[in-house]
Order: structure tokens, then C-alpha cells, then sequence
């Protein structure tokens, strides 16, 4: 039995030669992973084309055509220069029919609107500006290709049955207005396993921060990078690197018995199997309407209880980290 190769065509801007390298790998990225991808330089190599019918054929017989955003690309786009401007009026009758064909990608440092056409605006894109983050966008780029759902919808539970919980309108307005000027708490104190469920949940969302800080940074500043390693679901390693000398890290994980709350070590030196070192501790305190403040342990210039994650992220990165790149 045959199997059914997706046809891809790739549009993009011929711009410098480190552009189209990046191009033409991830074209062998897809046609190793069983799709036809194409580009205009792997027909003319071996074929004396016309290069407009080419691109004609190419974007009408493939499944999905593929157009990489970049500010030379949306230039070119806006202004119908070149043959980036020729496939822009051939692909726009059949943007509004049949939209679902095109898939854009985004490869551009500063704000994306630079590198969008003016009739792509509105449109999603898969963002492959950062290099750190290439393996998990190609794998969103190859569902999309092959049409399979990146996230699985979660099944349709059973509808709640509700019940009128008030025999008359009288009642329950009288019932709110007499005490609406007292402040009356919830008396709810959270159990040990809502509040294990809650704190990974910021651990979760602290992991993200994290992450998009340093995408953001990376993005603004061409001489740094740095690794993500996720040692296990409970502690995570970062790598900060400037002209690709190790300039610092941040080591995070969930607390135990003898360390609770979650817990940060910061520096070169991030032991992964030992986790009896570390800089910073972010406690939970708790009260009985069931809410909760964080507060990090061994901050003293900022010793402040905080109720919104990207804020301790914030605290942490302008104490931490930013003094250690700047040094």
C-alpha cells in the first residue's frame, strides 16, 4: 500500500545566504519526514523553467503552500516586487476560498507586523524566530501539514443539572442586601492536595515565564542564547549564554520535606542530581478564605509578599539575573 505524500511549495524572499540555508534545511526536515517539500532552486537545478508558469503549477497542484514571513518577504509582498510579489496576486483569489491551504511561518527579530504582508494581517502564524525553539515549531509545522490535531480536545463530559436554588425573586433579594456591607470570608481552608495541585500549577506557569523571558531576550540581543533542560516534570534547568560563553543558569524545582515551596540555585555551577543547594525559596501562605500570597525567603532588598506570578519572575530577574549578564 502507497502512502499519500503531502505536496508542500515553498514561498520565501531570496535575501542572504544564512535565509535561504535555513530554507533550503528545513525543506530536507519535511522531506525526510515524508513530505514532498519543494522549492523553486531544487527545480531550476536540473530544468530550464519559466519561472512564473513554474510557481503557477507548484502552488496549484500542491496540498499546502508554506510562505515564510520576513521583512524582506513582507516588502516585497506589499509592493508586488519580484517573484515574491508575483505569487502574492497568484495566492489572493484563493486565500478567501480556501484559506486552509496556506500555512505561514514567521522568521524575523523585533516586532512581527514588520515581517507580515498587509493582506496576511489577522492570520495565524507558527513562529520560528527563535533557533532554541525550532524542534517544537516543526512539529506543530508537520501536524499542520498532515492535518492532525497538535493538542487533543478533551471529550465532552456530562451536563450538570441544575435546579432553582430559590423559591421566589423576593427572597433571594432580600437574602444579598442585608449583609452586602460586611465583608463575610469564605471559611474555606485548602487540604494538603489542593494545595499540591495549586503550587504545580505555578510551578508550571513559572517554567513558562521563564521561558518566554528568554525568548524575548534572545530575540533582542543577537549574542545570547540559552538551553531549556527538562530534568522531570518537577525541576528544570536554564543555560544563559552570551557569544556562546556560559554566563549563567537557573536551576527550578518543587520543594520536599526538607525544602518546601519551590526552589531556585542560580549561577554557573547547577548540580541536577543534588538538591541540597540553592539561592531562593518561594513560600505559600495561605488563609481560610482559601487564598494564597508568595513570598521569597531570602530576597531581602525585596522582601514583599506577591500575589501575581510574573512578578516574583520579575523580582527574580531584575535581583538575579540581569546584574550577572550585565557584569
Amino acid at each position: 500500500m502507497s502512502e499519500d505524500h503531502k505536496k508542500v511549495f515553498v514561498s520565501y524572499d531570496w535575501g542572504t545566504l544564512e535565509h535561504e540555508q535555513w530554507v533550503f534545511d528545513l525543506v530536507k526536515d519535511l522531506r525526510s519526514d515524508g513530505v514532498d517539500a519543494m522549492i523553486d532552486k531544487l527545480i531550476t537545478q536540473t530544468n530550464t523553467v519559466q519561472l512564473e508558469r513554474m510557481m503557477v503549477e507548484r502552488m496549484n497542484e500542491s496540498d499546502h503552500v508554506i510562505m515564510v514571513l520576513t521583512k524582506e518577504y513582507a516588502q516585497k509582498a506589499d509592493s508586488m516586487q519580484g517573484g515574491v510579489g508575483f505569487e502574492t496576486l497568484q495566492s489572493l483569489p484563493d486565500l478567501l476560498s480556501n484559506s486552509d491551504k496556506y500555512i505561514f511561518i514567521l522568521r524575523h527579530d523585533g516586532d512581527f507586523k514588520d515581517a507580515v504582508p498587509s493582506h496576511l494581517r489577522g492570520f495565524h502564524f507558527i513562529d520560528f524566530s527563535s533557533n532554541s525553539e525550532y524542534k517544537r515549531k516543526y512539529e506543530q509545522l508537520l501536524y499542520r501539514i498532515e492535518g492532525v490535531p497538535y493538542y487533543e480536545l478533551p471529550p465532552l463530559g456530562k451536563k450538570k443539572e441544575l435546579k432553582p436554588g430559590y423559591s421566589n425573586i423576593e427572597n433571594l433579594t432580600s437574602n444579598n442586601q442585608v449583609f452586602d456591607d460586611i465583608d463575610l470570608p469564605k471559611l474555606k481552608e485548602l487540604n494538603d492536595l489542593e494545595k499540591d495541585k495549586l503550587e504545580g500549577s505555578v510551578y508550571s506557569e513559572l517554567v513558562d515565564l521563564f521561558n518566554q523571558l528568554f525568548i524575548e531576550l534572545e530575540n533582542k540581543n543577537s549574542n545570547f542564547q540559552y538551553t531549556k533542560e527538562e530534568i522531570n516534570q518537577q525541576k528544570h534547568v536554564f543555560k544563559l549564554y552570551l557569544d556562546g560563553n556560559l554566563k549563567t543558569g537557573v536551576k527550578i524545582w518543587r520543594g520536599n520535606h526538607l525544602f518546601q515551596g519551590i526552589n531556585f540555585q542560580f549561577g554557573h555551577m547547577l548540580d541536577i542530581n543534588s538538591d541540597n543547594t540553592l539561592n531562593e525559596s518561594l513560600v505559600f501562605n495561605y488563609n481560610q478564605n482559601g487564598e494564597f500570597t508568595m513570598k521569597l525567603m531570602m530576597n531581602i532588598p525585596g522582601n514583599s509578599e506577591y500575589k501575581e506570578i510574573a512578578a516574583v519572575v520579575k523580582e527574580l530577574w531584575n535581583t538575579r539575573i540581569e546584574p550577572v549578564l550585565k557584569q
